[in-house]
C-alpha cells in the first residue's frame, strides 16, 4: 500500500485544509474586532472588520471547493490502485490464496474510501484547525485558552466511549454483507436448477434471513455512528456554555473585551470540534486500516522448473491419489504412458478415476505416491503455472465470459488465427454473422457451440499436450468425429481426451483406448 505521502493529490489536498483552517481563525478575529468596533461606535474600524471578515468568508470557500477537489482526486486515485491490485493478486498464478470476496469491490470500497483515504485528510485539516484555533485563543487571552482547553477535553470521551464497539460494529456489518452477496451471486447463477426444481421458497427463507441480518448488523453500526456523534455534541453544547460562563466574567471582571469573548467562542469550534473529531476519525481508521490492508496482498510466485517444448512422453507410474476425507484411493499404483503427437481416448464408468487421472498429468492434483514425468522432469517440480501453457486442460465445465466471440476466444492473445480455428471447429455460422465484427456477446450461442469456443480457446494458445474433459457431450456424432479429426491434425498436438461415448466410430480414431 503507498503512504498517502506519496501523492501529489493528497498534499495539494492537505496545504488546502490547513488554508481553511488559517481562514476559519482569521474570519473569528474579524468577528471579534466588528463586535468591539459596534460597541466603541467606531464607523470605520467596524466596516474594515466586517469586509475582513465577508474576504475570509470567500478564500475559505474557494480553499474548501479546491481541497474537496484534490482530495476526491486522492481518494480516487487510491481507491483505483487498491481494487487494481486486489484483481490483480486474485488472478495470479494458480498458487494464488486471496479470497474469493465480491464484497471488496462492494460494500467495502465504501468503508475504505470514506473511512480510510479520505479520513486521512480529514485528519489533517482537524490537526491544523486546532493549533490555528489554539494560536488566536492564546492571542486573544492566555486565561481563557486555559479555561477552552480544559474544557475542550469533555467531548474526547464520548468516542472512547464507543470505539471499541463502533470497530467490531463494522468489521460485523463487513462480514454480513460479504455473506449476503456471496448468497445473492450464488443463488443469480444458479436460479435454473431453484426454478426447475420448485426451490424458490428454500432459498427465499435463506435471502431474508442473510437479508435481515446484514441489515441489522447495518443499523447497530448506523445507530452507535449516529449516538457517537449526538453525545459528542451534547458534551461539546456543555463545554460551549462552560466558556460562555467563564469568559463572560472575565467581561464583567474587565479583563477581556465582549468582541474577544465572541471570538473565543467562534475559535472553540477549531478547538472542541477537532479533538472530538480526531478521536472518532481514529476509530473509523483503525476498523477501515485492516479492510485497506486487503486490498494489497503480495503474491508470492511459486518456483520451480519451467518445463521445455514437450519431447518425448508423459510417464505416470506406480501413482497413487486419495482425495481428502475419502475412505479409498481414487486411483492406486496406476502406471501409465502418453506418448508425443498421439491420441488417447479414456473410457469408463463414472467414479473409476478417469478425471483424476488427467488432472494429475496436467498437474493439477498433487499425487500421494510414484511419479509423473514430463519427459525428464518430474511434475512436482515445475512450475505449475508454466507447465500449464504447455500441459491444458480443459473440463465439461470451462466458462464463457460475457463477451464478445472474439474476446472469449484470443483472451487478448491474438495470434491471427481466430477466424481459422473457427471455421475448423465447425463455426463458420458464426463467422457468417454480420454483427461478429462488432465482437457480439456470445449468449446466442447453443451449448455445443460453446464448447467448440472453448477448444478453439486452447488451441490459440498453441499447448504441446492438450486434455480434454468431455469436449463433446453437447455435439452430434458426425460434429464430434470431425472436430476430434481436426484435433488430430493440429500442429502436432498430444491429444487426451475422457470420454463417456461409445460410439465405434470415434473411439476409432484415436491411436489407443484405455479404458478405465
Amino acid at each position: 500500500m503507498k503512504p498517502a505521502w506519496s501523492s501529489t493529490n493528497f498534499w495539494i489536498a492537505a496545504i488546502f485544509g490547513v488554508a481553511c483552517a488559517a481562514v476559519g481563525v482569521v474570519f473569528a478575529l474579524a468577528l471579534g474586532r466588528s463586535m468591539d468596533a459596534a460597541i466603541e461606535g467606531n464607523v470605520n474600524r467596524l466596516f474594515i472588520a466586517v469586509g475582513v471578515a465577508l474576504a475570509t468568508i470567500v478564500v475559505g470557500y474557494v480553499a474548501d471547493i479546491l481541497c474537496n477537489i484534490f482530495a476526491l482526486k486522492y481518494a480516487k486515485a487510491a481507491m483505483e490502485r487498491s481494487k487494481s491490485s486486489l484483481y490483480s493478486s486474485t488472478l495470479k498464478g494458480f498458487e494464488s490464496n486471496v479470497e474469493d470476496n465480491i464484497a471488496m469491490y462492494t460494500t467495502n470500497t465504501d468503508i475504505v474510501y470514506g473511512g480510510f483515504y479520505l479520513t486521512k485528510l480529514m485528519m489533517v485539516y482537524l490537526i491544523a484547525q486546532f493549533a490555528f484555533s489554539v494560536f488566536g485563543v492564546i492571542y486573544l487571552d492566555w486565561r481563557l485558552f486555559l479555561v477552552s482547553f480544559t474544557a475542550s477535553l469533555l467531548p474526547i470521551i464520548a468516542p472512547l466511549i464507543f470505539q471499541k464497539r463502533l470497530t467490531q460494529q463494522l468489521e460485523a456489518y463487513s462480514q454480513k454483507s460479504k455473506e449476503y452477496i456471496d448468497n445473492v451471486t450464488d443463488t443469480m447463477n444458479g436460479r435454473f436448477e431453484i426454478k426447475s426444481f420448485f426451490a424458490q421458497s428454500f432459498f427465499q427463507k435463506r435471502h431474508d434471513k442473510l437479508n435481515k441480518e446484514t441489515e441489522k448488523a447495518r443499523a447497530a453500526h448506523t445507530f452507535t455512528s449516529t449516538l457517537l456523534g449526538t453525545t459528542s455534541g451534547t458534551f461539546g453544547s456543555l463545554t460551549f456554555i462552560f466558556i460562555l460562563a467563564m469568559g463572560g466574567y472575565f467581561v464583567v471582571q474587565g479583563h477581556i473585551t465582549a468582541g474577544a469573548l465572541i471570538a473565543v467562542v467562534q475559535l472553540l469550534n477549531g478547538m472542541v470540534g477537532p479533538i472530538a473529531g480526531v478521536a472518532a476519525a481514529m476509530g473509523e481508521m483503525v476498523a477501515a486500516k485492516k479492510i485497506a490492508g486487503q486490498y494489497f496482498v503480495e503474491h508470492q510466485e511459486r518456483g520451480g522448473i519451467d518445463a521445455p517444448p514437450f519431447a518425448n512422453c508423459i510417464s505416470i507410474k506406480n501413482v497413487t491419489f486419495t482425495y481428502p476425507m475419502a475412505e479409498k484411493p481414487a486411483i492406486q499404483d496406476l502406471s501409465i504412458e502418453f506418448k508425443k503427437g498421439r491420441s488417447y481416448a479414456i473410457v469408463g464408468e463414472s467414479g473409476c478415476g478417469k478425471s483424476t487421472l488427467v488432472k494429475i498429468a496436467a498437474g493439477i492434483l498433487p499425487y500421494d505416491s510414484g511419479n509423473v514425468m514430463y519427459d525428464n522432469i518430474e511434475v512436482k517440480d515445475a512450475n505449475p503455472d508454466l507447465y500449464g501453457m504447455k500441459v491444458r486442460y480443459i473440463n465439461q465445465d470451462a466458462y464463457l465470459f460475457n463477451l464478445g466471440v472474439k474476446d472469449n476466444t484470443e483472451l487478448g492473445h491474438s495470434t491471427g488465427n481466430y477466424a481459422g480455428l473457427l471455421e475448423n471447429l465447425g463455426l463458420a455460422e458464426v463467422l457468417n454473422r454480420n454483427d461478429i465484427e462488432d465482437n457480439e456477446s456470445s449468449e446466442h450461442l447453443s451449448a455445443g457451440q460453446k464448447q467448440r469456443i472453448v477448444l478453439a480457446r486452447a488451441l490459440n494458445r498453441l499447448p504441446h499436450v492438450l486434455i480434454l474433459d468431455e469436449p463433446t457431450a453437447n455435439m452430434d456424432t458426425d460434429t464430434a468425429i470431425n472436430i476430434v479429426k481436426y484435433l488430430m491434425t493440429y500442429n502436432d498436438l498430444t491429444l487426451i481426451v475422457i470420454t463417456h461415448a461409445d460410439n465405434k466410430n470415434l473411439l476409432e480414431l484415436f491411436d489407443e483406448v484405455i479404458n478405465m
